[in-house]
C-alpha cells in the first residue's frame, strides 16, 4: 500500500510541475491510433497502466515538413519513442512496427529524439511506448517547421539605362504557394563570385522588393534564413543588372558631300581609357523601302573634363537619304548602348571631270577592245552611278552604248571591233553626266 500511495504521490508531484513549467497536460486516452490531437508544446502525459502501455498522438504533416521530437521523464520508466507513417492503424501490431515506423528512438537514455522530413502529406502519428511493464509521467517537447521556397521573379539578366534603377522581387511562399511572410537577405556580388550582405527586406504578402541602381554589372541573390515556423530557402539563384553607358548622338551635319570625310563627335560617361577605339558610327541608306547598313567606321576616345568624348571620321559614298547613330559595345562592366539617329541627305555628286582610255591601243582586227571612263566629283572623288554615254566612230558606223559608274567611279563598255579598218584611228567620245552636269572626255585605238 505504501508504495502505491508513493508512486501516486510521485506522479502527481511531476504532473503539478510540468503544468507549472507551460506544459499542456492530456489525459491518458489515445492509446492507438488516431490517438488525440497533439497539443502545443511541452506536452505533459502519462502512461498509467502496464496493460495500455501506449500514448499516441496525430499531427498533420505537408511535404517536406521538418519534425523535430524530444521526450524526457523524471520518473524511472523506460519510454521508447516512435513515429508511424499515415498508412498505420495499430502501433501495437509488430508487423506495423517493423513496416510503418518512419523514425525512433528506443534507447535507455534521455532524452529520447528523433527528427523527421516528411516525404509527403498526411496525418502521422506519434507512439510513447513503456517498456518493461513501467509506468510513470513524460514530457514531450517538438517543433514543427515548413518548407519554404524563395526566388526572384522576372528575368535573370536585366539591362538599366545609365543611372537607372532595377526593382528586385522576391517571393516568399510555403509548399502550397501560400504567401509567407519574413526577413529576406540580400547580398550583392561585382563578378559572381565574391559576395557581401547587403540588405534586409521584410516581405509583406510574402514579397520583398529590393530597388538597386548600380554602377557598372553587378550581381545579386536573396536568402531566407528560416524562422520558428519555416526552414531556411535555398539561396535564389542569381539575378544580373547591367546598366547601358552614357553615350550622345554623333554631331553630323544634316546635309552631307558624296566621299567628303568629316569629323564627327559625341560624349561618353563614364570615362573610358583614352586613344582606345571603343565608340562604333553606323550609317544606313533608305533603299528599296528598308534602311540598310552600308557602313561602320570606329571612333576614338579622347579625355574630356571628367568624361570621354569620341571622335571618328565619317564619309558617306552614295547620294541618298541617310541617318548615322552611333554605338557602345557591350564590354565587362556596361551594356550594349545604342544613340538615336541623326538625319543626313547626301545630294547627288555633280561631275567635275572624266579620265577616259582603252584595254589595247593596237588591237587586232577580230579582238575585243574595252572602253573606260572614270568619273570625278569637284573634289577628285569617284562618282557612283553616273550616266556615262560611250560613241565609238568607226569608218563607216558609229555605235553608242550608255552604262553607269561603279563605287570605284568607273564605267565600262567592251565591243568586239570585226574587221575594223587596219591603221583607222577609232575615235571614241565620252559624256558623263552627273548632280545636274555633264563633262566629256575621248580615247581611241588603232587596229593592225
Amino acid at each position: 500500500m505504501f508504495n502505491k500511495r508513493a508512486r501516486l504521490l510521485l506522479l502527481t508531484t511531476v504532473l503539478v510541475m510540468l503544468l507549472l513549467a507551460g506544459a499542456s497536460l492530456v489525459s491518458a486516452s489515445g492509446e492507438n491510433i488516431p490517438g488525440v490531437p497533439l497539443p502545443a508544446s511541452p506536452v505533459a502525459a502519462s502512461i498509467e497502466s502496464t496493460t495500455s502501455p501506449h500514448w499516441v498522438a496525430s499531427i498533420a504533416l505537408k511535404q517536406s515538413d521538418r519534425l523535430s521530437v524530444s521526450l524526457t521523464t523524471t520518473s524511472t520508466a523506460n519510454f521508447d519513442l516512435r513515429l508511424f507513417s499515415p498508412w498505420a492503424t495499430d502501433v501495437a501490431d509488430p508487423l506495423q512496427q517493423a513496416s510503418y515506423v518512419l523514425a525512433a528512438s528506443q534507447t535507455a537514455l534521455y532524452p529520447e529524439a528523433f527528427t523527421y522530413t516528411a516525404a509527403g502529406p498526411g496525418m502521422h502519428f506519434i507512439d510513447v511506448a513503456a517498456s518493461e511493464e513501467t509506468t510513470g509521467p513524460f514530457s514531450l517537447a517538438y517543433s514543427l517547421k515548413h518548407l519554404s521556397k524563395l526566388f526572384i521573379s522576372g528575368a535573370s539578366s536585366r539591362v538599366t539605362a545609365y543611372g537607372g534603377t532595377a526593382s528586385l522581387t522576391a517571393k516568399l511562399l510555403d509548399v502550397d504557394e501560400h504567401a509567407h511572410e519574413g526577413n529576406i537577405r540580400f547580398y550583392v556580388s561585382p563578378n559572381g563570385t565574391t559576395w557581401k550582405y547587403f540588405k534586409t527586406v521584410t516581405t509583406r504578402y510574402g514579397i520583398a522588393t529590393l530597388t538597386v541602381k548600380p554602377g557598372s554589372k553587378t550581381y545579386y541573390r536573396a536568402r531566407f534564413l528560416g524562422d520558428a515556423s519555416f526552414l531556411a530557402a535555398p539561396e535564389t539563384p542569381t539575378v544580373v543588372v547591367t546598366p547601358k553607358v552614357y553615350l550622345t548622338a554623333p554631331s553630323v551635319p544634316s546635309s552631307m558631300v558624296c566621299n567628303k570625310a568629316y569629323l564627327v563627335s559625341g560624349y561618353l560617361k563614364p570615362r573610358h581609357a583614352s586613344g582606345v577605339y571603343y565608340v562604333r558610327l553606323e550609317a544606313q541608306r533608305y533603299e528599296s523601302g528598308t534602311w540598310v547598313t552600308k557602313r561602320t567606321v570606329k571612333a576614338k576616345n579622347a579625355n574630356y573634363s571628367t568624361y570621354t568624348k569620341y571622335v571618328g571620321s565619317l564619309a558617306l559614298n552614295l547620294p541618298g537619304k541617310w541617318r548615322v547613330r552611333a554605338y557602345a559595345p557591350a564590354d565587362t562592366l556596361h551594356a550594349l548602348t545604342y544613340t538615336g539617329f541623326k538625319y543626313v541627305s547626301v545630294p547627288t555628286q555633280r561631275a567635275a571631270s572624266v579620265r577616259c582610255w582603252v584595254s589595247d591601243a593596237t588591237p587586232a582586227q577580230y579582238d575585243y577592245v574595252t572602253a573606260y571612263a572614270k568619273v570625278l566629283d569637284p573634289y577628285g572623288k569617284p562618282i557612283q552611278g553616273a550616266t556615262v554615254r560611250f560613241v565609238w566612230h568607226y569608218k563607216a558606223t558609229t555605235p553608242s552604248e550608255t552604262w553607269r559608274s561603279g563605287s570605284s567611279g568607273v564605267a565600262e563598255c567592251e565591243r568586239w571591233i570585226s574587221r575594223a579598218s587596219k591603221g583607222y584611228k577609232v575615235v571614241i567620245n565620252i559624256s558623263a553626266s552627273s548632280g545636274g552636269n555633264t563633262v566629256k572626255g575621248s580615247t581611241y585605238f588603232i587596229p593592225h
